[in-house]
């Protein structure tokens, strides 16, 4: 069983995410600052291997990102929209570290 977890660590905005794979739709979510979208899925790999990818809007900044794809991923993944350096998006791998790694940089006014 796999989890994933976006959170938004925005300072007082809310953020818009819309998650999904090609036979899960988690539909469009508010997030208010602090809390997280989660979701566990069992993951299939090889032909067919399960894709889920997620897109955020905060006011009228937009970010598309793959969450998981079984390719790559083997294990849990915690997303962070934090507003580190004007607005970025953090990658870690519960299982290898927690050290997050920096996938985006996201430019939201007001960060």
């Amino acid at each position: 069983m796999i989890t994933i977890d976006v959170k938004n660590e925005l300072c007082s905005l809310k953020v818009i995410a819309h998650c999904q794979s090609k036979d899960d739709d988690l539909r469009a979510q508010v997030l208010d600052t602090g809390s997280a979208l989660s979701w566990n899925f069992t993951a299939r790999y090889g032909v067919g291997a399960t894709v889920f990818w997620c897109n955020l809007a905060v006011r009228d900044k937009r970010l598309s990102f793959t969450a998981f794809n079984a390719d790559n991923d083997k294990n849990d993944i915690y997303w962070v929209v934090t507003c580190e350096e004007g607005g970025s998006i953090y990658k870690s791998i519960w299982s290898c570290s927690k050290i997050p790694i920096r996938m985006e940089e996201w430019n939201v006014v007001g960060c």
